[in-house]
């Protein structure tokens, strides 16, 4: 039986404070910050799309960590709060 593929899955709650043409900044209640890269295929709730995303607004976002050298965080799943 062959070993499953690690799980590099990672969640944050955070708000946003920046956003640009492909990536956005979240700030966690932690005071940590984030830079994550979304892509054509990152999902996002209800009918929201990346260009809602807009600074101040709470998220979840649960991502995929790749490390080839340092951290890169790229979105899987953007869900913005109410």
């Amino acid at each position: 039986i062959a070993t499953p593929p690690t799980d590099n899955r990672v969640t944050y709650f955070g708000t946003i404070t920046k956003s640009s043409s492909s990536t956005f900044t979240i700030s966690t209640p932690k005071n940590e910050t984030f830079e994550i890269k979304a892509t054509a295929g990152t999902k996002y709730n209800d009918k929201y799309k990346f260009s809602d995303l807009k600074d101040q607004k709470v998220v979840v976002i649960a991502s995929s960590a790749t490390i080839s050298g340092k951290t890169t965080l790229t979105a899987l799943r953007v869900h913005l709060l109410p």
